[in-house]
C-alpha cells in the first residue's frame, strides 16, 4: 500500500485458529491498531512482538505520520506448522537443511523431533547478507530459546520448531542438533601424555566423552601450528567448562564435545604416562605433533620449592611448563616463576610438570631440568673474586644441548652483600639468572634476561648469612656465554682504592685507568661517622663510566643514586662502586668527587652561608676547575619549598654545571635537571602541613667532560613563591626629619626586597625612592629620594613592596637643606713648622657636625683630618687648602 502524509487505511483480518500471531512489515514504520467489534485489542507492540488472538474477525488500521510511505504487511500465525519446510534431522552425521527464506513478509520454519527436557543446539547460516533473528518454539508459538545457543526444551505441547525471520530472501543452511542422547557422534578417550590428539573416523563435528574418574580435565583442540582452540563442552543440562583448561567432569556421565578438529583430553589428576626425571639433570625430549603434551614426575615433598628450566633450538618450539599437584590443580605456570625457582609445591602429592608448546613451531626438540631450590645444591663452586685486575670467577657457556647450568656459593664463603658481574663473551641468546639461598628465597636475578645488547651487567645481591646459595642459569633464543665474578662490597671488600674525603673546593680524584667492563671500588673514608659526604663519579674524554652504588660497612646501600651523585652519612668508610663501560689502561675514564659537605656541628665551614632565601639567593659565583671542581652554599629553606636554579650564561644540559640540594634531614637530592639547562628543586615536606625550617646544602660541581678552560659559574636561586621561614615585616623607616634635597633613608624589617620603594607624599606632592643597597640578610636597606622640591612640612611616609603591599609608617618632616651661611676661616702662620687652624664657618640650620680634610695642590693629605694642622717640610712651595663638611640627620 501507499499512504500519503497523515494518510490511513484499514483491513479486515480473519483469524481461523486461536494463538500467537505476528504482524510482519516491509517498508516504513506505519502506526498499527487492531480492534475487534470496535474494541481495541491489547497488544503493546504489533510490529515487533507476537499478539495472542482468538478466532474471529478483526480490523487492522494502518496510518502514516508526516511523510508518505510505501509498505507491505502480513499476519503470520506462530502456533502452527502449516507452511513449514521439511523437518530437520537432529543427528550430527546428517547434512543441514537448506533453502531460501521468504523475505521480510515470511518466516522460515523447520520442525524437528526431540523430547521435552532434552538439550539441543542450533546454527542458522545465511549465504548472503541480511538481518536475521532466530528462535526455537513449540506448539504454543512462544519464544523458548534464541537460536545459536544451547537450549533445554521445556515440557509443553510438543511440536518443536526452529523459526527464522530475515529482511531479505537469502539462501540458508540450518542445523539443529540434539545434545541429549546425541546421534552421529564419535567416542573419544583420554589422550596419553606423549601422544598427539587422536583423529576419529569418519570425521564428525561431535565427540562424546565419558570419564572413568571424577576430576579436572583439560579439553582442547589444536590447529596445524599448535594453536589451542576452545571446544564447546556440554553436560546434561547445558554448556559447561568455560575454563577448558580445568574442566571438572564426573565419572560415568557422558559429555558432548562440539568441534570438527581432533580433540586432546588430558586427565590432570592422573600421572599415567609421566616419566621420572632426576633432579639437576637435563632431560631432552621432543614434541612430535601439534597438541602433544609431555609429563615428568617431580620427586619432591609437599612444601618444597622448585625451579624448572627449559631449553630449545633457536628455530624450534619454545616449551611451556605447568606444575600440577596430585589433584590436578595448577600450582605454577609462569616462566618467570619457574625460572626464578620460587614455585612452591602445595596441595596433595604426587607432583608433576606438564610440558607443551608455548610459542614457535608446533613441533621440535626441547630440554628440561628440575632443581629443588630450598636445599643445598650439588652445583659446581662459584669462587669469590675481588676488585683486583684479575679476579677469580666462573665461565658459563650455554647452547641448545647444554641449555642450563648452576653454581654454588658456599655458606662460609660469602659476605652479607655481593655484586655479581656478567661480561658477555659470545652468542646471541639471552641468559636468565636467579640467585636463591638454600631455603628457597630468591635473593636477586635478571628479570628481563641478559643478552648481547648489554655487554656488562651487575646484580646487587644481599646474601643470607650462614646459608649457601645457588645461581641458576638458563639460555633462551640461542647460545650465550658470560664470564661471572662475585665481589664483596662490605667493609671486608678486597682491593678497594683508598680515597679519603676532602673539603669542598679541594681537587677531584683521578679514577683508576682500566679497560671496559671493569668494576672499581673506592673506599671513601672520613674521620667522623656524622660527617656528610657528597660523592659523584664523572666520566672523562678517555672513556665512559658511571657510579653504580655506594655501600656502608654492613653492605647496605648508603645512598639512592650514585650514578647521578648522592650524599652519605652514618659511617667512617664507604665502598663506592664505579662501572667502566669504555676505557683503557692509559688514562682514567672517570674522576671521583668525594667532598665533605657536612660535619657533626652542621654544614661544612667551606660552604657559603646564605642568610635569607625568601626570594632566592645569589649570584653564587666561582671559577670551577679540576683543582676546585665544586662549591657549596647553605640555604635556610623550609619544608615544601620550591626553587629554580639557573646559570649564567645559559648552557645545554650536558654542559651545565651539576647541582644537588641536600636537606639536612634526609640527605636526599631534591633537584631535577631540565632540558633548558636549569634545575628545579623541591625541599621535602613534613608529615603535617606545618611549615618548618629544613635547611639544605646546595652543591654545584663540574659536569662530566668539562671543557679544558676554567668554568666560570654564576648561579642564582629563584623562589617562584617565598621560601624559608622568615615572614615579611617593615619595622621602621628613618630618619624622621630630612632636608629638602637628595637624601638617603634606611628601611629596617625582614624579607625586604630590592624592588621595595619608600614613598613620601602629601597633597599633590609624591616622591618615590631608588635602591642604594640591601643587606644580605634582607633586614636593612638604604634608598635614595630626591626631595629637592618637597614642601617643608610633615609628609606621609610608607613602604610599597615589590608585589604591591603598602606599609604605612607615619610621617617624615622635611626641613630646609643644610647650607653654609659664612665660609670657614683659616688662622695661623703658613710656614714650615707652623700650625694653622680652620673654623667651621656658619651653617643653617644649626646642630650639624663637622669634618675637615686638608689638601695640598687640591689633593687630600693623608692623616690631615682635624681642624688644626702642623705644616711639614714636604708642603714647601705647595698651595694649602681645607674642606669642611657639615652633616646632620636627614641631610645629604
Amino acid at each position: 500500500m501507499t499512504l500519503e502524509p497523515h494518510g490511513a487505511a484499514c483491513f479486515t483480518v480473519t483469524v481461523e485458529e486461536p494463538g500467537l500471531h505476528q504482524i510482519l512489515l516491509d517498508g516504513g514504520y506505519p502506526s498499527l491498531a487492531l480492534s475487534s467489534g470496535g474494541v481495541p485489542v491489547a497488544c503493546s507492540a504489533l510490529d515487533s512482538g507476537p499478539c495472542e488472538l482468538a478466532a474471529g474477525t478483526y480490523t487492522l488500521a494502518v496510518g502514516s505520520a508526516d511523510h508518505a510511505l510505501d509498505t507491505r504487511l502480513s499476519l503470520v500465525p506462530l502456533g502452527t506448522d502449516t507452511g513449514c519446510a521439511e523437518p530437520v534431522d537432529t543427528a550430527f552425521n546428517t547434512p543441514p537443511a537448506t533453502g531460501t527464506g521468504p523475505g521480510a513478509l515470511g518466516i522460515v520454519c523447520h520442525p524437528f523431533t526431540a523430547a521435552a527436557g532434552e538439550l539441543v543446539t542450533s546454527s542458522f547460516r545465511n549465504s548472503a547478507f541480511a538481518n536475521v533473528s532466530t528462535w526455537i518454539t513449540d506448539g504454543t508459538g512462544e519464544h523458548l530459546c534464541t537460536g545459536g545457543y544451547a537450549c533445554v526444551l521445556r515440557a509443553g505441547t510438543g511440536g518443536y520448531r526452529f523459526l527464522a525471520r530475515a529482511d531479505a530472501p537469502v539462501p540458508y543452511a540450518l542445523r539443529v542438533r540434539r545434545l541429549s542422547h546425541p546421534s552421529g557422534c564419535a567416542d573419544v578417550s583420554v589422550t596419553p601424555y606423549g601422544s598427539a590428539p587422536a583423529p576419529v573416523s569418519p570425521p564428525t563435528e561431535c565427540k562424546t566423552f565419558t570419564p572413568a574418574a571424577t576430576g579436572p580435565y583439560e579439553v582442547g583442540s589444536f590447529d596445524g601450528s599448535g594453536i589451542r582452540n576452545r571446544v564447546e563442552v556440554y553436560g546434561p543440562t547445558g554448556r559447561i567448562c568455560e575454563d577448558a583448561v580445568a574442566c571438572a567432569l564426573t565419572a560415568g556421565v557422558t559429555y558432548t564435545l562440539l568441534t570438527e578438529a581432533d580433540v586432546r583430553i588430558l586427565d590432570r589428576s592422573s600421572s599415567t604416562g609421566c616419566e621420572d626425571v632426576p633432579l639437576g639433570q637435563a632431560r631432552h625430549g621432543a614434541l612430535s605433533a601439534p597438541g602433544e603434551a609431555d609429563c615428568v614426575n617431580l620427586p619432591l615433598p609437599r612444601g618444597a620449592r622448585v625451579a624448572v628450566l627449559t631449553g630449545s633450538s633457536a628455530d624450534g618450539t619454545t616449551p611451556g611448563v605447568t606444575v600440577l599437584d596430585g589433584a590436578g590443580t595448577p600450582l605454577c605456570w609462569a616462566r618467570e616463576t619457574l625460572v626464578r625457582g620460587t614455585c612452591v609445591l602445595y596441595g596433595p602429592a604426587p607432583y608433576r610438570a606438564v610440558v607443551e608448546r608455548e610459542s614457535g613451531p608446533a613441533t621440535g626438540p626441547y630440554g628440561i631440568v628440575v632443581h629443588r631450590t630450598d636445599a643445598p645444591s650439588a652445583c659446581r663452586a662459584f669462587p669469590a673474586g675481588d676488585f683486583g685486575a684479575a679476579p677469580d670467577g666462573a665461565d658459563v657457556s650455554l647452547d641448545e644441548d647444554a641449555f642450563a647450568d648452576c653454581l654454588t656459593i658456599p655458606a662460609g664463603g660469602h659476605s652479607a652483600r655481593e655484586l655479581v658481574s656478567f661480561a658477555h663473551t659470545a652468542g646471541g641468546g639471552t641468559l636468565d639468572v636467579s640467585v636463591l639461598d638454600e631455603k628457597g628465597k630468591r635473593i636477586c636475578g635478571s628479570d628481563e634476561g641478559l643478552d648481547s645488547s648489554t655487554p656488562f651487567s651487575l646484580l646487587d645481591c644481599a646474601l643470607t648469612p650462614g646459608l649457601s646459595h645457588t645461581v641458576l642459569l638458563q639460555a633462551r633464543h640461542g647460545s650465550v656465554a658470560h664470564a661471572l665474578v662475585r665481589r664483596d662490597v662490605t667493609a671486608t671488600a678486597r682491593n678497594c682504592v683508598d680515597s679519603p674525603a676532602t673539603p669542598v673546593g679541594a681537587p677531584s680524584r683521578d679514577g683508576v685507568p682500566t679497560g671496559p667492563g671493569a668494576v672499581v671500588c673506592h673506599r671513601v673514608t672520613t674521620a667522623d661517622a656524622r660527617d656528610t659526604l657528597h660523592l659523584n663519579a664523572r666520566y672523562t674524554a678517555a672513556g665512559m663510566a658511571s657510579g653504580f652504588k655506594v655501600y656502608g660497612a654492613n653492605g647496605k646501600a648508603a645512598c639512592g643514586d650514585f650514578g647521578s651523585g648522592c650524599a652519605v652519612s652514618g659511617s667512617t668508610a664507604y665502598q663506592a662502586i664505579v662501572e667502566v663501560f669504555h676505557g683503557d689502561a692509559t688514562a682514567p675514564a672517570y674522576r671521583l668527587d668525594a667532598f665533605r659537605v657536612g660535619t657533626a656541628a652542621g654544614p661544612a665551614p667551606e660552604c657559603v652561608r646564605v642568610p635569607d632565601v625568601t626570594y632566592g639567593a645569589g649570584p653564587l659565583a666561582a671559577t670551577l676547575t679540576e683543582q676546585r671542581p665544586a662549591l657549596c652554599a647553605v640555604l635556610p629553606t623550609a619544608s615544601n619549598d620550591r626553587l629554580n636554579l639557573t646559570f649564567t650564561p645559559a648552557q645545554t644540559s650536558s654542559k651545565t654545571p651539576r647541582a644537588w640540594l641536600y636537606d639536612e634531614k634526609t640527605r636526599q637530592d631534591a633537584c631535577s635537571s631540565r632540558s633548558g639547562g636549569y634545575y628545579t628543586c623541591a625541599v621535602p615536606g613534613e608529615e603535617t602541613y606545618e611549615r618548618v625550617a629544613r635547611p639544605a646544602t646546595l652543591v654545584i660541581g663540574l659536569p662530566s667532560l668539562p671543557s679544558r678552560a676554567p668554568a666560570e659559574v654564576s648561579a642564582r636561586v629563584v623562589c617562584p613563591s617565598s621560601c624559608g621561614t622568615v615572614s615579611r615585616t617593615v619595622t621602621a623607616v628613618g630618619p624622621g626629619t630630612v632636608g629638602a634635597a637628595v637624601i638617603t633613608m634606611r628601611v629596617t624589617g625582614a624579607a625586604l626586597h630590592e624592588k621595595d620603594v619608600v614613598e613620601v607624599a602629601g597633597g599633590s606632592y609624591r616622591a618615590r625612592s631608588t635602591p642604594v643597597s640591601l643587606a644580605p640578610d634582607r633586614r636593612t636597606m638604604e634608598v635614595s629620594l630626591d626631595l629637592t622640591g618637597a614642601p617643608r612640612t610633615a609628609l606621609n611616609l610608607s613602604v610599597l613592596t615589590h608585589d604591591g603591599v603598602r606599609y604605612s609608617r607615619g610621617t617624615v618632616t622635611v626641613v630646609a637643606p643644610l647650607r653654609a651661611t659664612a665660609a670657614p676661616v683659616v688662622t695661623g702662620t703658613a710656614v714650615v713648622g707652623g700650625r694653622v687652624t680652620a673654623s667651621a664657618g656658619s651653617w643653617s640650620p644649626s646642630g650639624a657636625s663637622y669634618t675637615y680634610q686638608w689638601r695640598a695642590n687640591g689633593v687630600a693629605i693623608a692623616g690631615a683630618a682635624t681642624a688644626a694642622y702642623a705644616l711639614p717640610a714636604s708642603l714647601q712651595g705647595k698651595q694649602l687648602s681645607v674642606a669642611v663638611t657639615a652633616r646632620a640627620a636627614g641631610q645629604p
